[in-house]
């Protein structure tokens, strides 16, 4: 059993990303709530229950490896990729790495990596998988020498930051790098479909806003991201833009072992709901979006601990990407 917290992390008064005053706030459940900063587009949660501990303790190895495994895998070979076209070697550490999957590409790519990785099973998995020790804690000033790194990956990480530690993670990771470092991202994004549907949707869908959240998990998802935010919470804080992709996060084959591997879910009832899920990928597919937003930046600025202020308006985003989504609100129409 976890520990009953009031709330994970009250909202903070500005906006982590912008630094904008103006929320909307709503009750998703009864033990989450979501505001959206009306300048930017991020999402803030409030998380109303109990915690488990370690990620990794309830989960079925088999269904995991055949679907969350298999595709971080995949990911993987395409995260290495797009980074070695920007910087082929050098010094590759990855905050919170889980079993390792990224590290193991890049490894074999000829970077010297290292890891760290908060959770003990995951720690331990990855070492195996690299046989160089993984570090069990969470990426702080002892991880590695200031300006020592030519690559810091935050995979499926920054959404677990309290949203008043963001400022102060993003000037850690511009110490750590060196001139020309690049800050490798991945985080769930507010465009994909899947996290529209289920907001739509509601309490009718409350197991998948848990899910979606993490809400239930030693370390639930603080923030949402999507492209705009992003872009922004980065320009905010001395990084540069350098590519932005979508990744495809649940690929059809995966669809039923991903909704199984926590065992909460019978394989019978995964099947049945699968073709929803395939549906939704097939208009992903033509919007070119994803639920998982891959983001590489570097540092442009010689200070990392300097604050600065984007003359941009934030609002543009939205007016460029209004047409954009319009055939994805007619899908979550059609879902409701």
């Amino acid at each position: 059993m976890g520990e009953a917290l009031p709330v994970s992390y009250p909202r903070p008064v500005l906006c982590p990303a912008c630094g904008a005053e103006r929320f909307r706030s709503r009750e998703v459940l009864h033990d989450l709530s979501v505001s959206e900063c009306l300048s930017c587009g991020l999402l803030l949660s409030e998380i109303r229950t109990e915690r488990r501990g370690s990620e990794y303790g309830n989960i079925d190895p088999g269904a995991y490896e055949r679907s969350i495994g298999a595709v971080r895998a995949q990911q993987a070979v395409e995260i290495v990729g797009r980074t070695r076209a920007i910087i082929p070697g050098g010094r590759w550490l990855d905050a919170g790495c889980g079993f390792g999957y990224v590290l193991q590409e890049a490894q074999q790519a000829g970077f010297s990596v290292s890891g760290v990785e908060p959770d003990p099973i995951a720690a331990r998995a990855a070492s195996e998988r690299l046989g160089v020790p993984v570090g069990q804690g969470i990426f702080d000033d002892g991880t590695a020498p200031d300006g020592s790194l030519d690559v810091i990956s935050t995979l499926d990480v920054l959404e677990h930051v309290p949203p008043d530690q963001l400022a102060a993670f993003a000037a850690r990771v511009g110490r750590k790098l060196r001139p020309g470092g690049v800050w490798v991202i991945k985080v769930p994004s507010s465009e994909g479909l899947f996290f529209r549907i289920a907001h739509t949707l509601g309490r009718p869908a409350g197991p998948f806003l848990r899910r979606l959240w993490q809400c239930d998990e030693a370390y639930p998802h603080t923030v949402y991201f999507h492209e705009a935010s992003l872009g922004r919470f980065l320009d905010e804080h001395g990084f540069a833009v350098l590519q932005a992709a979508h990744l495809a996060d649940v690929p059809n084959a995966t669809v039923v072992d991903r909704l199984t591997v926590t065992r909460s879910t019978p394989r019978w009832l995964a099947r049945l709901v699968a073709p929803a899920f395939y549906a939704v990928n097939a208009v992903e597919s033509l919007r070119g979006r994803s639920d998982a937003l891959l983001v590489i930046a570097r540092s442009v600025r010689t200070d990392p601990e300097a604050p600065r202020r984007s003359s941009r308006q934030p609002t543009d985003h939205a007016f460029l990407r209004s047409s954009i989504n319009t055939c994805a609100t007619q899908a979550v129409s059609a879902f409701a």
